[in-house]
């Protein structure tokens, strides 16, 4: 999986549920999913953070990813990239990725973590970078 995607595989679960924040407009919309682990995983919980995009990981509660550094979380079965437009959807098995961009500079995505990063949403901690995760 990683070889394939040249990410990290931050976290594998089941979903569950969904803690909203906002009940805004779409695109305004701030939520939280709770997984539980699976596999290698299993005793172990996650949370991502979601403001229209995946932006923070915990995995028991320890911090693991941040944006600007890419989030995704793929469907276990297919491998498909699931939206955050409801199709994380409670007891579907899912796989969490994290994956930086490798040809960007570290300056550029220090610089980028300011307009993304976890201050910009008002969290008091700074971007991660994957290799000191």
């Amino acid at each position: 999986m990683e070889r394939l995607t040249r990410g990290r595989v931050l976290f594998e679960g089941v979903a569950g549920d969904t803690e909203w924040h906002s009940n805004e407009p779409y695109m305004f919309r701030i939520f939280t999913y709770h997984i539980a682990g699976a596999g290698r995983f299993a005793g172990e919980a996650a949370r991502v953070w979601v403001k229209n995009e995946h932006h923070i990981v915990w995995r028991s509660d320890r911090l693991v990813a941040t944006s600007p550094d890419l989030i995704a979380i793929l469907d276990a079965e297919t491998l498909k990239p699931l939206s955050t437009r409801g199709d994380v959807t409670p007891g579907r098995r899912v796989i969490v990725l994290r994956r930086c961009l490798p040809s960007i500079p570290r300056g550029i995505r220090r610089r980028a973590s300011a307009m993304i990063g976890p201050r910009h949403f008002g969290f008091d901690f700074d971007y991660v970078p994957m290799d000191k995760a």
